[in-house]
């Protein structure tokens, strides 16, 4: 027992001071990855906010009513995220897909021991890492809109056709509004009436500048059921969840770690030669 604690404090000292470095070093660096901005990875003019720039644009403006601020918001989140090919890009490092290791480490080493692809290219639970890592598709477009309106107190629900996620929201008027922030657009009606008129999206993607091509994929998911969730905490319980866990861990980990090192030092079972 003696030796094993012995041998155990350099081990646990070292790896704690490690993983602390890595952690500060990582509050210095940006989630953004170089050249996002430059770049036109799916549609035209796809992000053109920065990071700091969207977190000023989502701020509710004083005496904006529902409505306004759920169409406002739309389009900002639809120019904060960059819609890249989320599954032809090998190198997942590239854009972030894989959370960096001085990010999260716990995130990063989940890519590397397990075979599970949704930690090889990660979707943050956390609006503000998506904003700022500011890539991203449907489903994240969603959740961003979501927690944000939940702030705001305004409700809403993310909805997921087969191929395609969107989020409908619920104004205190009881009008809805359904949000593809994804594409940039908004549709003045419930899930319910998209699902028996697909066809009526149609004019609202083409005053975006969509295609026929590009519609008649979306309409046809539309024409599908479609199941509703409660926020993001609903949409993906156990990631959000291991999300919050692994981002406090990050930090207590690496201090246990120094913890139980200086505890095992000052121990009746460390011994130091004395000559």
């Amino acid at each position: 027992m003696k030796f094993l604690l012995k041998a155990c404090l350099p081990i646990f000292a070292l790896v704690g001071v490690l993983l602390l470095c890595v952690n500060i070093y990582g509050e210095f660096q940006s989630l953004t990855p170089n050249g996002v901005l430059a770049v036109d990875l799916r549609f035209p003019q796809d992000k053109t906010l920065t990071f700091e720039e969207s977190l000023d644009a989502i701020v509710r403006e004083n005496g904006e009513s529902e409505e306004a601020y759920v169409r406002r918001l739309n389009g900002v989140v639809a120019k904060s995220l960059a819609h890249i090919h989320w599954n032809e890009y090998e190198d997942i490092d590239t854009y972030y897909q894989r959370v960096p290791v001085w990010e999260n480490f716990i995130l990063y080493f989940m890519s590397i021991v397990t075979d599970m692809p949704e930690y090889k290219k990660y979707h943050f639970g956390n609006y503000k890492r998506s904003l700022e890592r500011g890539i991203g598709i449907c489903g994240d477009a969603s959740m961003v809109m979501n927690q944000i309106l939940e702030k705001e107190g305004i409700e809403s629900q993310i909805v997921s056709f087969p191929g395609h996620v969107i989020l409908e929201a619920r104004l205190s008027n009881g009008d809805k509004i359904l949000s593809d922030a994804d594409f940039g657009v908004i549709m003045p009606f419930s899930v319910e009436e998209l699902n028996k008129a697909p066809n009526l999206a149609m004019d609202y993607y083409k005053s975006v500048g969509f295609s026929d091509r590009e519609i008649g994929g979306l309409v046809r998911s539309y024409a599908l059921d479609s199941e509703k969730w409660n926020g993001v905490k609903h949409f993906i319980t156990k990631k959000y969840y291991f999300e919050y866990l692994a981002y406090f861990l990050k930090w207590a980990l690496p201090v246990a770690l120094l913890f139980f090192a200086w505890m095992i030092y000052r121990s009746e079972w460390y011994e130091v030669k004395q000559d």
